[in-house]
């Protein structure tokens, strides 16, 4: 239900966005609503807060995805005052040994949605509707704050709030990094 309703509002507030004078990015007192841009100075969306965290919501197969951002990581501990990026998750797999298909896990999202790091590659994996059966992940694959990635391998699996993954989505092929906050 909470979905559904999170979803209406996601779709009267864009449905709104383009109506008369006034935008979604300008408020009624003249003030701005902080925008997020891509690398290339293209619009991502407005900044929103969700579920404690600071990001911004794109449809995806016309269903709210909500995506985190935060600093950018210039190294070990280092982050950037003034550029961001996708905060990637830890994907789950089926398998022992990281591969296979991600698992999709409960998420701070309308609709269940990880984002995972390859390098310099973001892609986002968002989950089937309905009930996908239990599925528990078996391994995870982790990166760590030098950005080292390594398989953590579990001798049971772990965990039903997974779901197979519907759709693939190359995050950073349609919005590429650093992200920058502005009116």
């Amino acid at each position: 239900m909470c979905r559904y309703l999170l979803l209406l509002i996601f779709i009267a507030t864009s449905a709104f966005a383009g109506e008369g004078d006034e935008s979604l990015h300008h408020r009624s007192d003249g003030g701005h609503l902080p925008v997020v841009f891509d690398a290339q100075g293209r619009e991502v969306g407005p900044l929103a807060s969700y579920s404690g965290g600071s990001g911004v919501f794109i449809a995806i197969d016309g269903e709210p995805v909500f995506l985190r951002i935060d600093h950018k990581r210039l190294g070990a501990f280092q982050y950037s005052a003034s550029e961001y990026e996708w905060v990637g998750g830890w994907p789950g797999y089926a398998s022992t040994d990281c591969s296979g298909s991600v698992l999709v896990p409960l998420s701070d999202s309308p609709v269940p949605a990880i984002a995972v790091r390859d390098g310099v590659d973001v892609t986002l994996y968002t989950a089937v509707k309905g009930y996908s059966g239990d599925i528990g992940a078996r391994s995870i694959r982790q990166t760590d704050d030098k950005g080292v990635t390594s398989c953590m391998t579990y001798p049971f699996a772990f965990g039903t709030d997974y779901w197979a993954t519907k759709r693939t989505y190359p995050l950073t092929q349609h919005f590429p990094e650093p992200l920058h906050i502005g009116y």
